[in-house]
């Protein structure tokens, strides 16, 4: 509870700053999707370059067969991300609906672990909303994954900005009772 309470700044900057994220993405959702596909696929290519060029360097290493191997797929996958953008849209929006689910189980979990914070009821109710937009994406797949994408990343991204948001100045006003002798 007092790390929270002196990280407060520090959180309501995050929330703000995921909040105006998610704005962003919401009002161009078609854009959002082909950002985050090609994004996606960019780092995997490097990611791939990178796993290709230390396995080469390091040829003697019994892992080597293995680690040029996962350059290789990050590098494929990467390519098809970046010049087929439809399909890596697709793929993706079964991804993102995976990590949706988990993440908002994982955010349900933390804030019944820190319970008895101040706040702890935003991160609960970010976590419910979380589950809720892995839900709607598996629902409208394959049809809607063009936008879809975007749109949901953007939500996903305001509701959590706005939970910690609301978190910090739970925090900072539990914080100011406090030192003020109130509670």
């Amino acid at each position: 509870m007092d790390v929270l309470q002196k990280g407060w700044g520090w959180l309501l900057g995050l929330g703000i700053l995921l909040s105006i994220l998610g704005l962003v993405l919401i009002a161009a959702p078609v854009l959002g999707t082909l950002a985050v596909d090609l994004l996606v696929g960019w780092f995997l290519i490097i990611g791939g370059v990178a796993q290709l060029f230390h396995a080469f360097m390091e040829k003697a290493w019994r892992g080597f067969l293995l680690e040029a191997a996962s350059g290789v797929l990050y590098l494929v996958v990467g390519i098809l991300l970046v010049f087929y953008p439809m399909a890596g849209a697709q793929a993706l929006t079964l991804f993102l609906a995976a990590f949706l689910l988990i993440e908002g189980i994982v955010r349900i979990a933390m804030a019944l672990r820190v319970r008895p914070a101040q706040g702890w009821g935003w991160l609960l109710f970010g976590g419910i909303a979380t589950v809720i937009l892995g839900i709607l994406i598996w629902t409208q797949w394959p049809g809607s994954a063009l936008w879809v994408l975007g749109l949901l990343v953007g939500i996903n991204l305001l509701f959590t900005g706005w939970s910690l948001t609301m978190m910090a100045i739970a925090l900072r006003a539990h914080e100011g009772r406090v030192a003020t002798g109130r509670r």
